[in-house]
């Protein structure tokens, strides 16, 4: 900016934080849309305030949590005079070697959350694996005792196991109600709720206890 303007960078930076006040703030990233995207975005999500009602929405996702504390070296700092006044334990992070990760899928509501499911260690999700294990066994059981006698809608991601034909009959068949594949706008992260804030928070939550094991990790449940 400066160099557009041709002055110094001490004049530039006296002007943007004295004379207007300004403070700097770094650019976010955020996922890339065509213009496909976009018009798909929009017709599907009128389509989708039609047809389903906000509060009957069941939103659910996976999220692979590594038990380790992650270190941002650009914004985690700590203040002080002088290093040496700093307590190891302030400005130290721990690194272990063979770190353990879990996989978790998690669905909440305007009614409230379902328990966490702790994917089994070394599995995959595949379309046999999420149908039984994910939505038989552990979705409808916690959706039905969540919701009683009202109706709920599902909502999944684009998943290749999501997207099975075996799952997508399922649901169809076993649910009240469900958005399909097609239904749902496509590189939309923003629209789940898990995606951009739970995620996130649970993230803080874990980077806030010593793990050493998954047994530990899973208490967040």
């Amino acid at each position: 900016m400066a160099r557009d303007m041709k002055m110094s960078h001490t004049s530039m930076q006296k002007i943007l934080k004295e004379d207007l006040e300004y403070s700097p703030f770094k650019k976010q990233k955020i996922h890339g849309l065509s213009r496909k995207n976009v018009a798909d975005r929009v017709t599907r999500s009128r389509m989708l305030l039609k047809t389903h009602a906000a509060h009957s929405l069941i939103f659910s996702d996976e999220k692979l949590f590594t038990l380790a504390v992650t270190l941002n070296k650009q914004n985690d700092r700590v203040y002080g005079q002088s290093l040496r006044d700093i307590p190891a334990s302030k400005i130290a992070v721990e690194r272990y070697q063979n770190v353990s990760a879990v996989m978790v899928w998690g669905a909440i509501s305007s009614k409230g959350k379902l328990p966490l499911l702790f994917i089994d260690r070394g599995v995959k999700i595949n379309k046999e694996y999420y149908l039984e294990f994910v939505l038989k066994r552990h979705l409808l059981p916690c959706a039905k005792e969540l919701f009683g006698d009202e109706e709920f809608c599902f909502e999944q991601d684009s998943a290749p196991a999501d997207k099975a034909l075996v799952v997508q009959s399922w649901c169809k068949d076993n649910l009240p109600c469900f958005i399909s594949s097609f239904e749902w706008p496509a590189v939309s992260p923003d629209l789940n709720p898990l995606d951009f804030s739970i995620w996130g928070y649970m993230l803080g939550k874990v980077n806030n206890v010593k793990h050493m094991n998954l047994d530990s990790g899973e208490d967040l449940g």
